[in-house]
């Protein structure tokens, strides 16, 4: 069994030979390796996989440059090039300054995160691959996508600022105008942030001017409200069901035919972060089925119909228009199957998913209110506050909103 990624690219195969060279888990050792996020899947009658998605879409080469004393030039590059960048010591990512990125780098940025190991100056800076100057698990995961083909490491960094490799200076003048080029963007990052708030400003004014006046355009969406047991407002907008904000699927509340094309950037911004800090933590996580259209969701709910039985398939599969994976914000992680309950990864998946805005979708023991059997592998993303207000309450989604899930 192979699992590709979105562009047919090979992130996993059981087979042992095309396999061999995959990332392994991190152990606490600094020298160790790091599994990669991709890996096998499978399937179950009460799983519900058909559709491998990946939270990272295809790279574009990598740049790192050579420095002379002379004069410096830049040239693209691969992850694996001995070369160093005219303006630091080590390559991007190349954390131990060996001359190329790969495994080891990972695992030198997991001992630091974890307090492990110290970082020098240019090794902080290379390990600080998307330049927010924090090392943290966000790297870890650019850096590993960078390694497996994935997304380049150029891709995560603006190149805009740099200075000028084409012309010939001494090292004290490119320092300087290094340093000339920062004060400048930190000037110009002020100005943004001044225009910025000017526009917010006149933005919220323009929205409490236009809230005070009656709406009449016809081209505004259908909107009816409700509340729910708990007090939440229920909104439902062209056929899409919101609680307090937060859009619901379930048995009761369902999407239009036509509703959604793919997994959203916020869900697949949340996944490559949390991808990254199991990662540290020597567990992988991937992707199984991800995004589903309402016509994919009613042949897979059909079929399981023919199999089991109308009454066993409700218990474990949504009929089309009621699945999360529709909404493009949930995704059945790893082999989405029971087998995957008590595991390593589900343990941590239960303990962190909230950290990064997702809950367990489906709850041990919430059948009753869910509508569905316990799926420890399905997650949903709802944002970091809500997840923790969820998860801290011991409660499924129904429950704390206050709404039922039942096919009406």
């Amino acid at each position: 069994m192979q699992v590709l990624d979105a562009n047919g690219g090979l992130l996993y195969s059981t087979d042992k030979e095309e396999n061999k060279n995959a990332i392994k888990p991190a152990s606490s050792s600094s020298s160790s390796s790091l599994s990669s996020t991709s890996s096998g899947s499978s399937s179950s009658s009460s799983s519900s996989s058909d559709s491998t998605s990946s939270a990272s879409s295809a790279s574009s080469a990598s740049s790192d440059s050579s420095s002379s004393s002379a004069s410096s030039e830049s040239s693209s590059s691969s992850a694996d090039s001995s070369s160093k960048p005219d303006n630091g010591k080590y390559a991007l990512g190349d954390v131990d300054g060996n001359g190329s990125v790969n495994v080891a780098d990972i695992a030198v940025t997991a001992a630091f995160i974890k307090g492990m190991k110290a970082l020098s100056t240019d090794a902080y800076t290379a390990a600080d691959v998307n330049k927010d100057t924090q090392v943290n698990v966000t790297d870890i995961a650019m850096i590993a996508s960078h390694i497996k083909g994935i997304k380049a490491l150029s891709d995560n960094v603006d190149t805009s600022s740099k200075p000028d490799n084409s012309s010939s200076s001494s090292q004290a003048e490119s320092s300087s105008s290094t340093a000339d080029s920062s004060s400048s963007q930190a000037e110009s990052s002020s100005s943004a942030a001044d225009s910025s708030s000017v526009a917010e400003s006149s933005s919220s004014s323009t929205a409490e001017s236009s809230s005070s006046q009656p709406d009449s355009s016809s081209s505004q969406p259908d909107t009816q409200a409700t509340y729910t047991s708990k007090g939440y407002k229920i909104e439902q907008i062209n056929g899409v069901t919101y609680v307090d904000g937060t859009l619901v699927v379930n048995k009761s509340y369902g999407l239009p035919e036509n509703y959604g094309n793919g997994l959203t950037k916020e869900f697949s911004d949340a996944l490559y972060e949390m991808q990254g800090g199991a990662w540290a933590d020597g567990v992988t996580l991937y992707v199984v089925s991800g995004f589903r259209s309402y016509n994919e969701q009613n042949d897979l709910y059909w079929n399981y119909v023919n199999r089991d039985g109308q009454p066993a398939a409700d218990t474990y599969s949504a009929r089309a228009g009621h699945s999360e994976h529709q909404s493009g914000l949930a995704a059945d992680l790893n082999n989405a199957s029971p087998s995957f309950n008590g595991t390593q990864a589900a343990q941590w998946l239960q303990a962190h998913c909230a950290e990064y805005g997702f809950i367990i979708r489906y709850p041990y023991g919430k059948e009753s209110q869910t509508g569905f059997m316990y799926e420890s592998w399905h997650v949903r993303y709802v944002g970091k506050e809500l997840a923790k207000k969820i998860t801290d309450s011991g409660l499924s989604l129904e429950e704390y909103y206050g709404i039922d899930s039942y096919y009406h």
